[in-house]
């Protein structure tokens, strides 16, 4: 009924600011009280399951707070102290609830089994993590899974939520869909500003969507060259005109129905932006791609054509034979023209069509050449990411080895080059299994399986899978290996 009011009200609103008003129209009064329940609305069922967070660092700026990383942060800190502002606490029991962290951020509830969504940065080099929950006394997270592309990261309380009395823990925010949303329209921003939150009760600010396409500068190498690194860099930015201040990176962006449709990040606030906006990371097809397999503990996998465009149009420049857009018979000169049938304008629309794409998978591309409209079908490859990738949540291994495309283990400058070798990269190899004993080792590329080429992680799977219980004789570019069978009750 409130929404009914606000969205008559607002269609009649010109006529209610002139003298002529009709009797048993609304008010401009009830406008803005329609408006403001509506605000009121958004927040009461928004503002439970935004959280704080306290990051206590590494002293070597390595990221321990990860599920599975116990060890390695017993090492880091033998005597079981925490040291938060220059006060010692013990961190073998519950955070003290009156500690002040300086180190802190936002995060937002989002899954059943008390999976935080956050930024990386927030995260990023901790070797504890506190959060608190109105109602709550702080509690001890872990990090399933962090992205640096995307900057979002997802975290959950150590132990699950079983050490809470049933219906305490926060319900997940509902999601909603960004991509519908334009400029002007109206949003709640909510976070743990200037640490003011530390009672759980998140601040709210509201204002509208200022752009839905926003960029941040990218920084420049050694060689003064720009070079892209964060989905940031590719206009996926909304830019807000609520104003976003330390410590609501994080924090939930929602629509006047309480769903969540962006995650701030208050880190774009640097020199020579908008001191005054506020940005952030959309829930749209490329944000939920990464959401969805952050909060099962997986790594985000970014959809890759292989190609060097005329930037920043949507000509190519160059393709090299082997890569996903050699194989799939594009040439230099074509202009992609849509993406699985969504339009492509520029470079930074590339970008954001083929990137939540599954590698691996075919996708149909229409593209111009010579002023006639064709389209090609290209299988991804996997782009690669620059930073710390975060994954609990693993592939399986064969006989003692992960491996993946070669995208992810080759240097930049050559990457093009080693995709166009084809084969698969070898990204982690088991300590005492039958691959290190072979002498295989992180780094090689496998090109042939029993003589059969491989290209793809699923093409070697399936080869490997057609000689279990043999021996496999693999080529790679360091000679050829043959791995034993695995003994024992391990599976291939």
């Amino acid at each position: 009924m409130m929404t009914h009011l606000l969205a008559s009200a607002l269609v009649a609103l010109p006529v209610a600011l002139t003298p002529m008003v009709a009797e048993d129209g609304p008010g401009p009064i009830d406008v803005i009280s329609a408006l403001e329940q509506a605000v009121t609305h958004a927040i009461e069922q928004a503002r439970p399951a935004v959280v704080t967070i306290d990051r206590v660092k590494s002293e070597d700026g390595t990221t321990l707070a990860v599920r599975g990383r116990v060890a390695m942060r017993a090492a880091n800190n033998p005597n079981g102290v925490v040291f938060i502002d220059g006060f010692g606490m013990r961190n073998d029991g519950p955070a003290s609830s009156d500690y002040v962290s300086y180190d802190f951020g936002s995060g937002v509830v989002i899954g059943d089994e008390g999976q935080i969504l956050t930024t990386y940065h927030v995260v990023s080099g901790a070797e504890r993590l506190f959060v608190r929950v109105h109602g709550l006394e702080p509690f001890e997270a872990e990090i399933l899974a962090a992205d640096p592309r995307s900057d979002l990261a997802v975290i959950a309380p150590v132990g699950g939520l079983a050490p809470f009395a049933e219906g305490a823990f926060p319900d997940p925010i509902p999601m909603g869909d960004a991509s519908a949303l334009r400029p002007g329209t109206f949003l709640v921003a909510l976070g743990n500003s200037h640490n003011a939150s530390r009672d759980g009760q998140a601040s709210a600010g509201f204002g509208i969507l200022a752009n839905s396409a926003r960029r941040l500068i990218a920084p420049s190498n050694d060689f003064g060259q720009i070079v892209p690194t964060m989905l940031q860099h590719y206009s996926t930015l909304f830019q807000l005109d609520s104003k976003l201040n330390l410590g609501m990176s994080g924090g939930a962006v929602v629509n006047l129905k309480g769903e969540l449709v962006a995650i701030t990040t208050a880190s774009a606030n640097a020199v020579g932006y908008d001191p005054r906006a506020g940005y952030a990371i959309p829930m749209d097809s490329l944000g939920r791609h990464a959401v969805d397999a952050l909060v099962e503990g997986k790594e985000v996998e970014y959809g890759f054509l292989g190609i060097s465009l005329s930037s920043p149009s949507n000509m190519i420049r160059e393709v090299q034979p082997g890569t996903p857009a050699g194989e799939g018979g594009l040439l230099q000169g074509d202009s992609i023209e849509a993406v699985a049938g969504q339009p492509v304008v520029d470079f930074d629309g590339l970008v954001r069509a083929v990137n939540p794409l599954p590698v691996g998978e075919p996708v149909e591309l229409t593209i111009r050449r010579d002023g006639r409209v064709l389209t090609k079908e290209v299988v991804l490859s996997k782009y690669p990411i620059d930073g710390e990738i975060i994954a609990t949540t693993k592939s399986e291994t064969w006989r003692g080895i992960r491996i993946d495309f070669p995208s992810v283990i080759s240097p930049r400058d050559e990457l093009l080059t080693a995709m166009a070798r084809g084969g698969v990269g070898v990204v982690e190899v088991i300590s005492g299994t039958p691959a290190e004993n072979a002498g295989l080792r992180v780094g090689q590329i496998i090109t042939q399986v029993d003589g059969m080429a491989v290209r793809t992680p699923r093409a070697f799977r399936a080869a490997v899978e057609s000689l279990a219980g043999k021996p496999v004789r693999l080529s790679t570019d360091r000679g050829p290996i043959t791995i034993e069978p695995e003994t024992g009750p391990a599976i291939e």
